[in-house]
């Protein structure tokens, strides 16, 4: 499993999109890696769809400081809730704690699963090294935790 989720993560391909409302306030914000985003959240009502060889993720920002949104593959299942609370520590280090929560509702015993994750990300939303460690539990025989290291 760990070795199938590092190779579709290493050749996915991955488009950021963020948008505001205000057309002027417009940017690309590269910031979606892997499972979670960077620790650098959306601003209030922005924006971002990312799409990965495995499905569509979605982000919105609610606050300055918590993004929620949902990701799935590509036949719609599993399908995951996904949030992040975001504090910036300088003007380029920022932390947050997230996590995926989601179902797979096409088995015959459907099972709930979560990844959490504690994030650092150095730099700003054009350019960035981040560092997520997770914890994943998907079901009751298989769960641990795993890093990424990223950077755009």
């Amino acid at each position: 499993m760990k070795v199938v989720v590092l190779f579709i993560s290493i050749f996915s391909f991955v488009y950021s999109y963020s948008q505001a409302q205000e057309a002027d306030t417009t940017e690309n914000f590269n910031g979606s890696y892997f499972f979670s985003s960077s620790a650098i959240t959306l601003e209030k009502s922005e924006s971002m769809i990312v799409w990965n060889l495995w499905g569509p993720q979605y982000t919105h920002g609610f606050t300055s400081n918590l993004q929620i949104g949902g990701i799935t593959t590509w036949i719609a299942n599993p399908i995951a809730l996904k949030g992040d609370y975001g504090i910036p520590l300088t003007k380029n280090m920022n932390v947050s704690i997230g996590g995926l929560f989601g179902v797979d509702y096409r088995s015959s015993s459907p099972f709930s699963g979560r990844v959490l994750n504690a994030k650092i990300t150095f730099g700003d939303k054009r350019q960035n090294v981040n560092l997520t460690l997770y914890n994943y539990n998907i079901s009751e025989d298989e769960s641990g935790q795993f890093y990424s290291i990223s950077a755009y």
